[in-house]
């Protein structure tokens, strides 16, 4: 399931709280990741995701700032 980050118009702070920065990461991942059903099968499909993958996610946080 994905997660849909929370929008406040006059509150800026509001952007920086840990599950708005969380959304944009936890929606980049492949849909394997996403829709695992247990921690185990989320751990495996983490590790035969392509690093690849992973560093672009990273690297797309840094650059809208999301990644502190």
């Amino acid at each position: 399931m994905r997660i849909r980050s929370e929008t406040v118009p006059h509150c800026l702070s509001r952007k920086n709280f840990f599950s708005n920065r969380a959304a944009f990461a936890w929606n980049s991942l492949p849909i394997r990741c996403v829709e695992s059903v247990t921690i185990n099968q989320f751990k495996a499909s983490i590790d035969n995701t392509d690093i690849v993958i992973i560093e672009k996610i990273l690297v797309d946080m840094k650059k809208i700032k999301t990644f502190y």
